[in-house]
């Protein structure tokens, strides 16, 4: 459900380019900046930041960059906050993945 909001989130963003190649020229720009927002989010959730931290941070945020940061938190959240380096690394990797997949699908 989250993953369908991003992906809207993300069609918003790009319908307020006017064409089709701006469309996949703003995938190219956007969706790293969005891996990069999760993985930093996800960063927070393995190091047990409290969820209120992190959605404060996000309520400074206007329109659709807020309902992104909020959905990604959210999501966050869901999964587990692991103990070991390795287990928190790869969370963070797999979480940074999973939100830019969802960027680069969501125009289509």
């Amino acid at each position: 459900m989250k993953a369908l909001l991003i992906g809207g989130v993300f069609v918003a963003l790009s319908c307020s380019f006017s064409h089709a190649e701006d469309t996949a020229n703003t995938k190219a720009l956007a969706c790293p900046m969005w891996g990069d927002l999760a993985e930093r989010v996800m960063t927070l959730r393995q190091s047990e930041t409290p969820m209120s931290e992190q959605m404060r941070l996000v309520s400074t945020s206007e329109g659709p960059v807020k309902k992104l940061g909020e959905a990604l938190i959210m999501m966050a959240y869901e999964e587990p906050a692991y103990r070991t380096d390795e287990n928190q690394k790869n969370a963070v990797a797999q979480f940074r993945n999973k939100a830019e997949l969802v960027c680069y699908k969501g125009g289509e």
